[in-house]
């Protein structure tokens, strides 16, 4: 029963050495030339908590009765208008709240209730560079009178109810 093939009597390399595995005859303590082992390096460090992490920032508290508001001065068509903050709030759920402010059109530094109102993203009023509030401005509407309520669906308010005839 003989084989064609010649016998080859080398024998194959010993296996790799896992990276950080100890030579042989070597205990693994103070071995020379070998990087220090993960474990040894982050044993007495702790993973820093997510909640720590994450920069949260609580919602802003509106201006204390006795402070003066945010305001800044308008041009707009040859009229000045003051801009007021009027109020502030969060909106949005997947990328985090937006901060939201209302801004107040006021022709007279004395008026109580502003002749316009807008929404926007922002902070502070500080945050909004000149042409952002000139395009609230635009988009501005006056204000709702107190106590009205708007429909949520306002085109189907009327149509098709029950019982109408």
């Amino acid at each position: 029963m003989g084989s064609d093939e010649p016998r080859d009597d080398r024998r194959l390399p010993p296996p790799a050495r896992p990276q950080g595995a100890p030579a042989e005859g070597d205990d693994g303590a103070g071995a020379r030339g070998r990087p220090p082992s993960v474990r040894e390096t982050v044993a007495d460090a702790k993973p820093t908590p997510v909640r720590d992490s994450v920069e949260t920032r609580a919602a802003a508290a509106p201006a204390p009765t006795g402070a003066a508001p945010e305001q800044t001065v308008l041009a707009v068509e040859g009229t000045e208008w003051i801009v007021r903050v009027r109020g502030r709030g969060r909106a949005g759920a997947d990328g985090g709240p937006a901060p939201l402010l209302v801004l107040g059109f006021f022709r007279a530094n004395e008026q109580e209730a502003p002749e316009r109102e807008a929404l926007v993203v922002a902070r502070g009023l500080a945050e909004l560079t000149p042409r952002q509030v000139e395009g609230a401005f635009r988009a501005s509407r006056p204000p709702p009178e107190p106590g009205t309520k708007k429909e949520l669906f306002s085109e189907t308010a009327t149509k098709g109810r029950k019982g109408d005839g």
